[in-house]
């Protein structure tokens, strides 16, 4: 059978023979070692990666685990990638640790520390480090947020000269658990400690290779990258029949060579089997005949590719069906859905489970096989191939990804209500819970959510019901009232004085009753019609100047923002566009026409027809002239704009079209259709000028470089295709949306592309490196429809399927703004030519004209503690957990980010000059401790902040003196402490008061030898 396996792979028959002879002999004939292992003990881990305890078992890698030694004596950063299933994570951990333990790299010995990200990757480094140094996890921590290049000095406390190695394994863990800023801090945290001048620390990376695209969106780690990587391909055959027979000899067993052959010609060109292997070897090992391992035996369990999945398939055949319904939902829960990546494993506690026998039962059952891994309070599979091999966990991830989504999300969510101690703020309202009842109501889905998740959506659904209850009582009270004043009026006329008198009072109560309700309708529609909302606002105060009514008429600035709307489309807006001068705007939509609308006095000007269909898609040329539309019909319609008749009707697409664009030079249009090409058109000659076709499904999105010499489209088959057009053919592909790849946008400079996805990811480009910069998320769960950068490549501006428009910035690729003033998806976006003027347009059939230099700042990650300006009102500065950000008002920009030694700054002041700005910190709820008790101040020109040490509680708030000299601060500690800015009145003050030098004593034990100056010598 093994010599017709080579013959069917075209290899020599002899050669192989001679081989398998010679591997037979040496593994049948050979005694078991007495190694004190025995035969009743597995040699094999299954699909459970070694661990440095393992070494002993660990086999087939000498030769990687000596290049690695090798490289480690000449750099100190490398990152090993592996295919999930290459054998990465056991070689850091069985290979390289043990031998860099025991034996060193140049013959020194080393301290190792082995690490994963988890959910809060600074954390738990400090914690690993604190393990092998004299230092504190508070103390490391410090050093890794504050100056990450003194590291080595703090590890050098005990033993200065010691390298020390330590391996990040799962580094793509960073991309899956943690958010952006703790990714973001990680990875630089981690180069600077390497990279720091004398620095006996050494980093090694275990990732996954299909996360290398998100680690090159990282440019500090990109760049570190360029000489410091392995690739870990698949183990040759000598390798692997090493890692096969030499374990079962250390426990006194043999392996057949019918076995070992079979196990090799299995394995053949396959990259990522190891773990497959590993399970199948262990399941041989389970059906062994006496101290021998046979192919009948691998042949029962399944082989490579069948033994896992019979394994796993098996055991949950076994369970009784609450049991399988427990089962469904571990693994589903042990799943972290792939975001352009493959689905990984996801490590939960055990506490995100629901209670109880069948779950114990089932956690047991699937441990005893090695599945899963348990720890003290976790639960993680043991390795991500059996996500690959299984095919009923396959089917339960597929059938309903997007459910998956919003389950994923109301699991944190009430994780998080939870560490808040049920803080109210933190529940869902709106689309969000309307999502998560509409997904909990379906079949069986109140089985998966567990008790917090339960309790979580409970307490939304009845804080909305409250919510609409309160609303409903308000506005009945206020009709009653009103009705109730009306009569009394009415009972009141043609009484004398005391009747007038009473009419008036009745009018004034019945105009005050007016005002709040009208201050309420104001409040209540600020989000979904900000027009309205300004005019109910106005109303309430002119009607009677109420407190209710002055409260929403000063609230109404929050939409200052806002330039008014334009009415008049009948059914949805499917795009606008400014014209070449700003002047005038073009919509079209489900009406079939093309509206024409005066910008500056909202207008409606013209409206052309000649579609018999939706207008799904629209372009302007760049001089302005020529305009092309189409719908669902498939045809391109052009348009004369100066004379403002339809010129031409260009039938091609035999589905609608879903997007069109002009090249730069308006000569060329190209347009997407749902029949899955896209044409390009000669504007002047009327002529289709070729068809492109390589989406396999219908094409959403496309755009001209700013050159005019490529062409990008994006579609429902994920890709993402440069086209060169000058050739018309394919330059490249780009991937990573794991659904719909919806839109796409030139930078204006052409150096940045924008595409947006269905699952809320917008992603930044580098389009000559073909890498992916950054990676934006929009708002709520669905499909992000459009992207617009404005005019100076500054700005990004995303809508989706819901009512909110986002702003980002382009550059330090975070959050700058939002807009919510409609009622339902926004579809189209377009700014004007000088960048200032957003317009937006959607399902509800309102157009919305937004001020962008007004946007509400947004770019904090958290809730926003304190604001206060500068006294020359050029700086307003914002403070938020551990965070400090400087705005310049008038564009609104962000000036700075300050990061902050405490969990939240609680209060903020800037000194009389506006040149010392105080943050007072330290976390109310729960109780802080003493070291986050800070009083923080920013001098100009110096690059770090200082801070004061003398609260023993949470500072509450800070003010300087009107002359600037003296700052107070008040604490939770019942204390106010008041401090003088200015270090050498501070110098003053203590020889004043000490009145004398160091004695001899105090020397000898507190100073260096001299020469030095003496504290108190005048100057």
């Amino acid at each position: 059978m093994t010599l017709a396996y080579v013959k069917a792979c075209g290899g020599d028959l002899a050669h192989w023979e001679a081989h398998w002879r010679r591997t037979a002999e040496e593994t049948n004939t050979a005694s078991p070692r007495e190694t004190g292992a025995s035969a009743d003990t597995a040699p094999y881990l299954g699909l459970a990666p070694f661990q440095p305890q393992d070494a002993g078992r660990f086999h087939g890698r000498g030769r990687l685990v000596a290049e690695f030694i090798a490289r480690l004596s000449r750099q100190r950063f490398l990152a090993v990638f592996g295919a999930s299933g290459s054998g990465k994570s056991s070689l850091l951990r069985a290979g390289l640790i043990p031998a860099v333990a025991d034996h060193g790299v140049g013959g020194r010995a080393w301290r190792t520390i082995l690490m994963t990200p988890g959910t809060d990757p600074l954390d738990e480094c400090a914690v690993r480090l604190a393990a092998v140094s004299d230092a504190t996890a508070e103390e490391i921590h410090t050093v890794l947020t504050a100056n990450a290049r003194e590291l080595p000095r703090l590890l050098g406390r005990s033993e200065p000269d010691q390298p020390t190695l330590l391996v990040v394994d799962q580094f793509e863990e960073v991309f899956t658990l943690c958010g952006p800023l703790r990714r973001t801090r990680f990875i630089t945290t981690l180069l600077a400690a390497a990279q720091a001048a004398g620095s006996p620390l050494h980093v090694v990376l275990g990732v996954r290779a299909d996360f290398y695209p998100h680690c090159a969106d990282h440019p500090e780690l990109a760049e570190a990258l360029t000489d410091s990587q392995i690739l870990i391909g698949p183990m040759t055959t000598e390798e692997l029949r090493q890692a096969i027979t030499q374990p079962a000899r250390d426990a006194g067993c043999t392996v057949e060579s019918a076995l070992l052959a079979a196990i090799i010609s299995d394995t053949a060109g396959q990259p990522a089997v190891l773990p497959l292997v590993s399970h199948a070897l262990l399941e041989t090992w389970r059906r062994r005949r006496g101290n021998t391992l046979t192919l009948a035996g691998y042949q029962a369990a399944g082989g490579i590719h069948g033994a896992l999945a019979k394994t796993a398939e098996g055991l949950y055949v076994s369970l009784t069906p609450a049991q399988q319904a427990c089962a469904k939902d571990l693994f589903v829960r042990l799943t972290a859905l792939g975001e352009g990546t493959g689905d990984t494993g996801r490590r939960i506690r055990r506490d995100e489970l629901n209670p109880g026998d069948d779950t114990r039962a089932v956690l047991d059952a699937f441990a005893d096989h090695r599945l899963i891994t348990l720890g003290v309070d976790t639960v993680q599979v043991a390795h991500e191939a059996l996500i690959r091999a299984w095919p009923r966990l396959h089917q339960w991830l597929s059938a309903d990804r997007e459910g998956l989504r919003i389950h994923r999300h109301l699991t944190q969510a009430a994780q998080a209500w939870v560490a808040l101690n049920h803080d109210p703020g933190g529940l869902y309202r709106g689309t969000r819970l309307a999502l998560a009842r509409e997904w909990a109501s379906r079949d069986d889905r109140h089985t998966t959510l567990n008790a917090s998740e339960r309790t979580f959506l409970d307490a939304s659904v009845q804080a909305e019901d409250a919510e609409r209850l309160r609303t409903a009582r308000r506005t009945r009270q206020l009709r009653y009232l009103a009705i109730g004043l009306a009569l009394l009026l009415l009972i009141t006329v043609g009484t004398g004085v005391v009747a007038v008198r009473q009419w008036r009072e009745a009018v004034t109560a019945h105009q005050m009753a007016l005002s709040r309700q009208f201050a309420m309708q104001a409040l209540d529609l600020a989000d979904s019609d900000p027009g309205a909302a300004m005019l109910l606002a106005a109303q309430a105060y002119r009607t009677a100047p109420t407190t209710e009514a002055r409260s929403a008429l000063l609230s109404m600035s929050s939409l200052r923002a806002y330039r008014g709307s334009l009415t008049g489309h009948i059914g949805a807006v499917s795009q606008i566009l400014f014209t070449s001068d700003g002047r005038l705007l073009i919509s079209t939509g489900r009406d079939r026409a093309v509206h024409l609308w005066d910008v500056r006095s909202g207008a409606h000007q013209a409206t052309l027809s000649g579609h018999d269909t939706w207008l799904k898609a629209a372009a302007l040329s760049p001089g302005g002239d020529t305009l092309a539309t189409g719908g669902e019909d498939g045809a391109l319609a052009l348009w004369d704009m100066t004379a403002r008749t339809r010129t031409a009707l260009l039938p091609g697409h035999t589905r609608q079209i879903r997007e069109i664009a002009f090249s730069a030079d308006g000569r060329t249009v190209a347009t997407a259709s749902d029949d899955t090409t896209v044409i390009v058109w000669d504007v002047e000659r009327r002529i289709r000028l070729t068809t492109l076709t390589g989406h396999s499904k219908a094409v959403r999105g496309l755009a001209f470089s700013p050159d005019g010499r490529t062409l990008v489209t994006t579609g429902d088959d994920k890709m993402i295709i440069l086209w060169d057009l000058a050739r018309h053919a394919r330059l490249a592909t780009l991937t990573g949306h794991d659904e719909t790849a919806s839109a796409v946008t030139f930078s204006p400079d052409g150096r940045t592309l924008a595409t947006a996805g269905g699952n809320t990811t917008v992603f930044l480009w580098d389009v000559a490196r073909r890498t992916r910069l950054a990676t934006f998320t929009h708002g709520q769960p669905g499909q992000v429809i459009t992207l617009r950068f404005s005019p100076d490549g500054d700005t990004l501006a995303t809508s989706g399927h819901d009512p909110t428009i986002l702003l980002w910035d382009v550059e330090r690729r975070s959050l700058r703004g939002r807009f919510t003033g409609h009622k339902a998806n926004v579809y189209t976006l377009d700014f004007d030519p000088e960048g200032r003027t957003l317009a937006a347009a959607g399902e509800d059939g309102t157009i919305t004209l937004w001020d962008v230099t007004q946007a509400p700042l947004a770019g904090h990650t958290a809730e926003a503690t304190d604001a206060v300006f500068s006294p020359d009102g050029r700086i307003l500065a914002t403070a938020s957990s551990r965070r400090l950000m400087r705005w310049n008002v008038a564009d609104h920009t962000l000036r700075s980010v300050d990061s902050v030694d405490s969990p939240q700054i609680n209060a903020l002041a800037f000194s009389p000059d506006g040149r010392i700005l105080a943050a007072a910190g330290g976390a109310v709820q729960p109780p802080s401790k003493a070291r986050d008790s800070t009083v923080t101040l920013w001098f100009p020109g110096e690059a770090e902040p200082i801070e004061l040490a003398g609260h023993t509680g949470p500072v509450l708030d800070a003010a300087f003196s009107p002359d600037g000299r003296t700052l107070a601060t008040a604490g939770a500690d019942k204390t106010v402490i008041l401090w003088d800015t200015d270090p050498h009145r501070v110098i003053d003050r203590i020889c004043r008061t000490v009145t004398r030098h160091f004695i001899r004593k105090e020397r000898e034990r507190h100073m260096p030898a001299p020469p030095y100056r003496e504290a108190c010598t005048p100057a």
